[in-house]
């Protein structure tokens, strides 16, 4: 049985914080090929998205940025 090779690449993208990350980018039927990107890297994460036939998901949340927002707001 051949075992697939596969090649981490680690991101050339500067530290950010998680709520910093606010564009998520998936496949269906592909979990490898998840990324997340800032706000200032939508262009880069629509290249991404059309290059796998994925899908742009926003995944900002208010409470993360904005502490004075309420509890029962939801990830729209």
């Amino acid at each position: 049985m051949a075992e697939e090779m596969v090649q981490r690449v680690k991101p050339a993208r500067r530290d950010v914080e998680l709520k910093d990350l606010t564009i998520l980018v998936r496949a269906d039927g592909n979990p490898f090929a998840v990324r997340c990107f800032t706000e200032a890297e939508y262009g880069e994460a629509e290249r991404y998205a059309s290059e796998i036939n994925g899908e742009l998901v926003d995944v900002s949340w208010p409470r993360l940025t904005d502490p004075t927002a309420g509890a029962d707001q939801s990830m729209s």
